[in-house]
């Protein structure tokens, strides 16, 4: 038989997951960016889209590292390339969201066309 604490406990927990389930169908539904293959042009956009993902449904994204995964998820080509080694090794970039997208854009964003240019001729 259940002992008072052990209930207040399990109420707790049920009140929990309750919340949880709320919130999870309050998450808005937003389509998935379009996969990424390293185009300068585009980058600034996907990387918006993938922010917004974050922003709007925060409980698919519970660590910093579910969101470089996400991310990454969505990448083909050079940039998948280019990122594929990192999530390999365990490099810490893939554990800090913030640091894996401003290295993600000093790489493959628009401003500095020269330097993407260099970067991806070597991929």
């Amino acid at each position: 038989m259940f002992t008072l604490p052990k209930l207040n406990v399990l109420e707790a927990l049920l009140k929990r997951l309750e919340i949880q389930e709320a919130q999870q169908h309050s998450e808005p539904k937003i389509p998935a960016p379009m996969r990424y293959a390293g185009d300068p042009e585009v980058c600034r956009g996907f990387l918006n889209q993938c922010l917004i993902q974050f922003e709007l449904s925060p409980l698919r994204f519970p660590s910093e590292k579910s969101k470089v995964a996400y991310i990454i998820a969505l990448l083909q080509g050079k940039a998948l390339a280019w990122a594929s080694p990192l999530w390999e090794r365990d490099d810490p970039l893939v554990h800090n969201s913030s640091a894996f997208i401003a290295t993600f854009r000093k790489i493959f964003d628009a401003p500095d066309i020269p330097q993407v240019k260099s970067v991806l001729q070597r991929l």
